[in-house]
């Protein structure tokens, strides 16, 4: 009883955030309904037709690699446990939000509430409820768990035995979504290196690591030599993009970077936080006027195509054509010079934000880091550029690259808090501000999913 009165003392200034945040989550699941998608359509289906394994080794062979973030789904699926379903994803979503809470080390908890309640939550239903957040939100809060291993394995932090099982079964669910094994893979590999930089290492910190390594690795050879993945590609070119094998590798990565950019900067209200950040930090910090105006740019770009986009279309109307799909590289814009005048123009715009991460850290090592989470839940969406389900999946598929952005906001924000904290109206004016906007977005999202999904 006194370790509770205690922890709530400590978050007393966080309750009323907390509080909402549960009520919010709680709100949306109530105003969802399962009338559609993969869940009613298929996966209801198959523990009818078939057991478990065969199941799983059905899918394997025909269709994708994601046969352990399936099996949740074929139980709640089977009769469609919709009450099941939400009562779990409630609890995943607090467990997404403790992980970043201990990722950023409790310092901006009221930030992490905020800036989650800000995802497009609504992207959940694009392939039905429950299919889509099984497939997309699980994993990226599971993984988030499993970052947490390793963050208390560079902090010395006490890890207990029987949350070891825990961490590597949330790391096994999670890097079995094939880009995510990726993005595991990297920042482990990250993690793995300042430790023997910095000697760090212990036996059981070499065990677990090796576990680790073994896990992901496991998951991305699982996804390369899946025969169904190989299937589901030449099914999908014929349903979705049938000029996509006339394509080069280097045409895909063009396509993933001019899609994933241009919808980043015209639909994401979180990459418009993200550079307004940036812009913030740079401009306190920064004495060089060069310096000063580049890091606005990010920022301009968004805010021409949406807020001032009248403006730009009297002013700068030849803007509006970069985010247009015509500019996309397929064989009918080989010869334009339009996709590659927008190529160069996102390139541009995301180098920014990675030199802008890098300066924005406290530390060398804290830029580095917050640099490379960006660059890889960006690279997570790119990689879409060699499916032909780039245009079908949506914009669920920026998840990761969403929360890559949330935890990047929050730490270069607690990096430089002394520039705001000395500012008392700023902080305070800001936090009112932020949190009205907050709420009012929160309503819009709860309204559109009660009268659409």
């Amino acid at each position: 009883m006194n370790c509770i009165k205690k922890l709530l003392n400590k978050h007393k200034d966080e309750l009323p955030f907390i509080l909402a945040f549960l009520v919010y989550i709680i709100l949306i699941h109530l105003c969802t309904r399962e009338y559609a998608g993969d869940a009613l359509q298929y996966f209801k289906k198959v523990l009818g037709n078939y057991s478990l394994l065969d199941g799983a080794i059905m899918r394997y062979n025909t269709w994708t690699s994601r046969v352990i973030i399936e099996i949740p789904l074929y139980f709640i699926a089977h009769n469609m446990h919709v009450y099941i379903w939400a009562f779990l994803d409630i609890i995943i979503l607090i467990i997404l939000a403790l992980s970043l809470m201990k990722l950023t080390q409790y310092k901006q908890n009221k930030l992490i509430i905020l800036l989650i309640i800000l995802y497009p939550f609504t992207e959940m239903s694009s392939a039905g409820w429950i299919a889509t957040t099984i497939n997309y939100l699980w994993p990226l809060a599971l993984g988030c768990t499993s970052f947490v291993l390793l963050d208390k394995m560079y902090r010395n932090e006490h890890i207990s035995l029987l949350s070891i099982p825990i961490f590597m079964l949330c790391e096994l669910f999670s890097t079995n979504f094939e880009t995510f094994s990726v993005f595991y893979f990297i920042i482990l590999t990250y993690f793995t290196v300042n430790m023997i930089i910095e000697h760090k290492f212990t036996a059981k910190k070499i065990v677990l690591t090796v576990m680790q390594f073994l896990i992901s690795i496991f998951n991305i050879c699982l996804a390369l030599v899946c025969p169904g993945n190989w299937m589901r590609n030449a099914a999908e070119v014929t349903r979705w993009m049938v000029d996509f094998n006339s394509l080069t590798p280097i045409d895909k990565f063009a396509l993933g970077v001019l899609d994933t950019s241009s919808k980043l900067i015209m639909n994401n209200i979180l990459f418009l936080l993200f550079t307004l950040v940036l812009f913030v930090i740079t401009l306190k910090k920064s004495k060089s006027k060069l310096v000063t105006i580049l890091s606005a740019l990010p920022m301009c770009s968004v805010l021409l195509i949406t807020v001032l986009f009248p403006l730009s279309q009297n002013y700068l109307s030849s803007y509006s054509l970069l985010f247009k799909r015509s500019t996309n590289i397929n064989p009918m814009t080989f010869n334009s010079p339009l996709p590659y005048i927008a190529f160069a123009f996102f390139v541009i715009i995301m180098t920014i934000c990675v030199v802008l991460l890098l300066n924005a850290g406290k530390s060398v090592k804290s830029g580095i880091l917050v640099a490379l989470v960006f660059s890889v839940g960006f690279a997570t969406r790119v990689v879409l550029g060699f499916s032909p389900t780039l245009y079908a999946s949506l914009l669920r598929t920026f998840i990761f690259l969403d929360f890559s952005m949330i935890y990047c906001i929050v730490r270069v924000f607690d990096d430089n808090k002394e520039l705001f904290e000395n500012n008392k109206y700023f902080s305070k004016y800001s936090l009112v501000i932020g949190t009205t906007f907050v709420i009012f977005y929160a309503l819009n999202t709860l309204i559109a999913i009660s009268s659409k999904y």
